[in-house]
């Protein structure tokens, strides 16, 4: 007879070892569901972290060609910046009621200049008929009425003042950079398209030329409707486009805005000349300037009338000239009078030139 009791269980199938079995079993199962419970809570914050319209394949890339004329991938954060700085206008004709306007009273949008409440708008007639009486509405909906109205000498875009303080304000980007960039961001008042700078294909060379409208050289593509703001990959102010898609840089409104702030009128200090860009083959000053401004007349109004016919002006303030954007370099220094080197003669010599106030020369040509 055997010795073992008989109401014990065969070795291999003890009680212990199952429930050591059933406990392993446990452990994998409650580790898989924590991996998959991690990784989902992985994507779903790389899905909040990643802006919604972005191309993912895009962060992979950063050399990807620009994608023109399309939706913008411009920064939305910087976007959002951008449109804090921002007012819409309206003909308050078509107002129904309080916070609701007809569409057809959108006029444009602006961009707010000074903390005080000046704002730059694309040109409309509309801003500057008699009767018509407007109202901005801000990114909190918020309703001001411009008390000032001030159009830019060549009519391309007008100021608007309402009473503010402490308002954010746009940030310029220096024109040296933007040349460099030559890959911009465009607002329309609708929607963010990319677009390039470029040359136009016949340039002011070509054509007897005042010197602070030189600047008119650059344009975009492809082409943009006048009154659209152009801005810098980091969301700085580069300028308003024109007609003809041509780009008005930030600096000739910066330049007026000093005078609207000051004195409510839109005017710029210019160098009072007439001419026409040139090509230097003269080996006594081609190694060191390949182009010049030929000077053929001054504005009569000049007091100061330091440049001759016929003088070549190659440097302002020790900078090489460039052709399509002679004014902006002017207009980049901010001062009454600019040190020039000119070729007189054939000796280059250097000259201390005052400006003029771009007003006066309008109003006596």
């Amino acid at each position: 007879m055997s010795k073992k009791p008989p109401h014990l269980p065969n070795p291999t199938c003890r009680v212990d070892t199952r429930s050591k079995l059933r406990s392993v079993l446990q452990t994998l199962i409650f580790t898989i569901i924590g991996f998959l419970a991690g990784l989902a809570a992985t994507l779903t914050a790389f899905a909040w972290i990643i802006p919604y319209d972005m191309d993912l394949l895009s962060v992979a890339r950063p050399h990807a060609p620009v994608k023109l004329g399309v939706d913008s991938e411009f920064d939305q954060t910087l976007q959002h910046s951008i449109r804090q700085r921002m007012v819409t206008v309206y003909d308050a004709r078509k107002k129904l009621s309080d916070g609701l306007y007809r569409s057809d009273g959108l006029l444009v949008r602006g961009l707010i200049l000074s903390s005080d409440g000046w704002v730059l708008l694309p040109y409309h007639q509309a801003l500057i008929t008699q009767g018509v009486k407007l109202e901005m509405v801000d990114h909190l909906g918020k309703v001001h009425i411009p008390d000032q109205v001030v159009t830019d000498p060549l009519g391309q875009f007008v100021y608007a003042k309402f009473e503010a303080q402490g308002l954010g304000v746009i940030e310029f980007e220096n024109f040296k950079v933007a040349l460099d960039s030559k890959e911009f961001s465009v607002f329309d008042g609708n929607h963010w398209s990319e677009v390039l700078l470029s040359s136009f294909d016949k340039p002011p060379s070509a054509q007897l030329v005042s010197s602070w409208q030189s600047g008119y050289g650059y344009r975009l593509l492809p082409d943009v409707a006048p009154g659209a703001f152009v801005f810098s990959q980091s969301g700085k102010f580069v300028g308003v486009v024109g007609d003809d898609s041509h780009l008005v840089f930030g600096h000739y409104i910066a330049g007026e805005l000093e005078s609207v702030i000051a004195r409510s009128v839109a005017d710029l200090n210019v160098l009072p000349v007439r001419g026409m860009f040139v090509n230097i083959h003269d080996p006594q000053f081609s190694r060191e300037f390949e182009k010049g401004f030929y000077v053929f007349e001054y504005e009569k109004t000049w007091k100061d009338a330091i440049l001759q016919e016929g003088d070549v002006i190659v440097a302002i303030e020790g900078e090489t000239i460039i052709p399509e954007a002679m004014d902006i370099q002017v207009q980049s220094h901010k001062a009454l009078s600019l040190e020039m080197d000119v070729i007189r003669d054939t000796k280059l010599i250097r000259v201390q030139a005052s400006l003029s106030s771009l007003n006066a020369i309008l109003q006596n040509s």
